[in-house]
């Protein structure tokens, strides 16, 4: 079990009362969120909500976040952190994964 789940279970599983529809929506929205900004305020909602989907064996609503995950993989492709490229790959098969191609350098 992740840290995150721990932490999670911990708090009292926040988002077990929602209905899946609810949780898929606000899934996005923080998903959102926290791609934009990855600030911490933002990580806990989006990861709490991430870890509610993966308890109840459903999975995150990617197909929503599609245009954000491309904007974001060609911005990646183009502002590469020459200081973090451990966490540059981890974004890159990410976003890969979850849209399904390869992206072109």
């Amino acid at each position: 079990m992740t840290r995150e789940t721990e932490a999670y279970l911990r708090r009292g599983r926040i988002n077990a009362n929602l209905p899946a529809g609810d949780l898929n929506s606000l899934w996005e929205a923080a998903f959102v969120a926290w791609f934009r900004s990855r600030g911490a305020e933002d990580r806990l909602g989006y990861y709490d909500l991430d870890i509610e989907l993966e308890l109840r064996g459903l999975e995150p609503p990617i197909e929503v976040v599609r245009a954000e995950l491309a904007r974001a993989h060609a911005q990646l492709l183009v502002n590469t952190d020459d200081e973090s490229p451990a966490l540059n790959e981890q974004l890159l098969n990410f976003l890969r994964a979850a849209n399904d191609t390869e992206p072109t350098p």
